[in-house]
């Protein structure tokens, strides 16, 4: 047993000894609690994320490595490891940090709600925080941290010119670089401010560690670092229990039955092609993984590092194929999260490679099986079942599509029409006025390719623009019970949301339904970017006499508009923009027909029996009912009730009564 002597010995021999020169990660595991609330909570091991491990080892170890680049899916410890490798830079090297965000509004919100959490959790900087600086929720404590070694640390967002120019920085963490503005004011690009920051230390052990998952491809700057031809490339590869051999770990490996992919998906070995069970051995096979450098011949000044799902340890692949199919199902904007979030690949908006001039040139003559012309053609999946329409008011005109819907979702564009006058003249009643064109677009009846006679099932006008109240108006008069008011509206919401009764002025308030235009675009672009004519899903287009309206430019303003990144309350949210030059009509509409098929909300099945009994009688369809004829058969079916007789009162006091 040791003498109280050598208890004194030992603590004075540990205060003078030479500090440990340990590696990043042994750093962690000493001083690192995951904390209490985490999903795996206690002290934090590498071993959980092996793949970890060496970029750990090239940040340290590596003194020409200057710039990081790691690309990586969601839950797969990027935040963990930014924040071991500030700690470690902190304590061990005593220097000081910039931790730089999208916005300064989430700058504040990281360093309240995380990192304060992070020092609590790391017993070294919990000891080392400064305890005279300011407390309590001032801009001073939240976006400044010092500590008693002389380090420091500071937050700022990308989006201000005064967070990236005021000082000089030996340590810069970019985080989710995806969302950085590409430029701030006059002084360009916030990845060069940060660059000039630390040019002090150029010969001293500078590092910017640019981390993110990432956004939309081509204008994501995180993964257009990691392809840039001056970053050194690294790929993780594991060893195959069944051939032993070293594979990367790729998402076109997971092989999976379309009609249950969660039930049987695997990953298949791209040497041995046999399933190596990646989800019950995962952290074994994940453990005897390293870094392949795949360019062994460029300077390792900036380094790049990918990172999927497929690696991390709170990932399954049946989870994957769970939400892939749920993206699938639910349009690009759910597909472009899977993409970003679980593979850590960037997303290409299908929208950005629908060419304009392809929907030109398989435009289609509309003829029925003797080859007789037809408003409605019958397609692979059968004729269409029902027509919508979608308006646009604008200043001097309408614009309106008329669309034909099959079950799988293909759709077959009726047609286009220009209706030019003011929209605002809509009392005149010795006048045709472009309002009354289009009641007669509504009335009109379009043949099929099986004779049978469509008119428009339902149709959404645009309530947003310069004549709001003719609009309410127009719909409050119309014949027609299935003409909607609508509202686009920006943001995460369905296609169609609930209505609300709206007015103008004095006029009847009308029906108003909400229509979130970034998921009907989406869902506008994904089915555009089918080419294929025997899939679901396929848009056909007309040509010919008649039809000359469909030109290039009709289909180069329908494939105008891109997603684009935006911050919303701070948050980076993806929106759809407009290039200024172009209109957008022809889109806004086709948005507005499919609009008024989901109020429809029609019952496939009921509508298919209609319209082969309707074709096998060569009579009429007509799903939609004027007002008059509502009218008509309502008063028709009060005649045929009997009349009540009247019953005399019985006699009564108050009956008998008289004033």
């Amino acid at each position: 047993m040791n003498s109280p002597l050598d208890k004194i010995k030992d603590k004075i021999f540990k205060l003078v000894a030479p500090p440990q020169d340990l590696e990043i990660w042994e750093w962690g595991e000493k001083n690192f609690s995951v904390p209490s609330d985490a999903a795996n909570p206690g002290p934090w091991k590498v071993g959980r994320t092996h793949y970890l491990k060496g970029i750990f080892e090239i940040l340290k170890n590596n003194d020409e490595t200057t710039e990081i680049v790691l690309c990586m899916a969601a839950q797969t410890g990027k935040t963990t490891f930014s924040q071991i490798c500030s700690g470690y830079a902190l304590t061990e090297a005593g220097t000081s940090i910039m931790w730089v965000m999208p916005t300064k509004e989430l700058a504040e919100n990281y360093s309240k709600e995380k990192y304060s959490k992070f020092i609590k959790s790391t017993r070294i900087l919990d000891r080392l925080l400064n305890s005279k600086q300011i407390t309590g929720d001032s801009s001073d404590s939240i976006l400044s941290k010092f500590f008693k070694n002389g380090s420091w640390i500071c937050f700022g967002g990308a989006n201000s010119e005064n967070s990236l120019s005021s000082r000089s920085i030996k340590w810069v963490f970019c985080d989710e670089l995806s969302g950085f503005p590409n430029s701030i004011g006059s002084h360009g690009s916030p990845l060069k401010l940060v660059r000039a920051r630390t040019q002090s230390f150029i010969h001293s052990g500078r590092k910017i560690i640019m981390t993110s998952t990432p956004n939309l491809k081509g204008r994501c700057q995180i993964s257009n670092l990691l392809d840039d031809p001056d970053t050194k490339r690294f790929e993780y590869r594991v060893k195959c229990p069944e051939c032993d051999k070293y594979i990367c770990l790729k998402w076109e490996q997971v092989k999976f039955n379309a009609d249950n992919p969660a039930e049987t998906g695997y990953y298949e070995c791209q040497k041995c092609k046999k399933d190596i069970k990646l989800d019950q051995r995962k952290n074994k096979i994940v453990g005897t993984g390293y870094w392949h450098d795949l360019h062994p011949e460029k300077s390792a000044y900036r380094v790049g590092f990918h990172v999927n799902f497929l690696v991390s340890p709170f990932q399954t692949i049946s989870e994957a194929l769970r939400q892939y199919a749920d993206a699938m199902r639910n349009g690009e904007d759910q597909l472009k999260t899977f993409y970003n979030v679980v593979l850590g690949l960037p997303y290409e908006p299908e929208s950005s490679s629908v060419k304009h001039n392809n929907l030109y040139m398989r435009r289609e003559d509309y003829l029925d099986h003797h080859g007789n012309p037809v408003d409605v053609p019958n397609t692979p999946s059968g004729t269409p079942l029902i027509l919508t329409m979608g308006a646009d008011v604008q200043v001097d005109r309408i614009e309106c599509e008329i669309v034909g819907h099959c079950q799988d979702g293909r759709t077959v564009s009726v047609g286009y029409h220009r209706l030019y006058g003011d929209p605002s003249d809509i009392d005149n009643p010795q006048k045709n006025t472009v309002w009354d064109q289009l009641n007669d677009l509504m009335e009109k009846e379009y043949t099929s390719a099986h004779g049978i006679k469509m008119r428009v099932d339902g149709c959404c006008i645009d309530t947003g623009g310069l004549h709001t109240r003719q609009t309410y108006k127009f719909i409050n008069q119309s014949y027609f019970k299935n003409i909607w008011g609508i509202k686009g509206k920006e943001g995460d919401r369905p296609i169609v949301s609930h209505s609300t009764m709206k007015k103008s002025g004095r006029d009847r308030p009308v029906k108003l339904f909400i229509v979130g235009t970034d998921s009907a675009k989406a869902l506008v672009y994904s089915r555009l970017q089918v080419d294929d004519r025997n899939k679901p899903g396929y848009c056909h287009f007309p040509k010919g006499e008649g039809y000359e309206i469909y030109d290039d430019k009709h289909f180069k303003h329908m494939t105008c508009e891109y997603l684009d990144t935006v911050y919303v309350k701070g948050k980076p949210v993806s929106r759809w923009k407009k290039p200024s030059h172009l209109p957008n009509e022809p889109l806004d509409c086709r948005v507005y027909a499919l609009a008024a098929l989901e109020i429809l909300n029609p019952s496939w099945k009921g509508l298919e029996k209609r319209v082969m009994e309707r074709a096998a009688a060569g009579g009429k369809w007509e799903w939609l009912k004027t007002k008059a004829e509502l009218k008509k058969e309502a008063q028709q079916e009060k005649e045929k009730k009997p009349k009540k007789k009247l019953r005399r009162p019985r006699n009564s006091y108050m009956n008998s009564w008289r004033f």
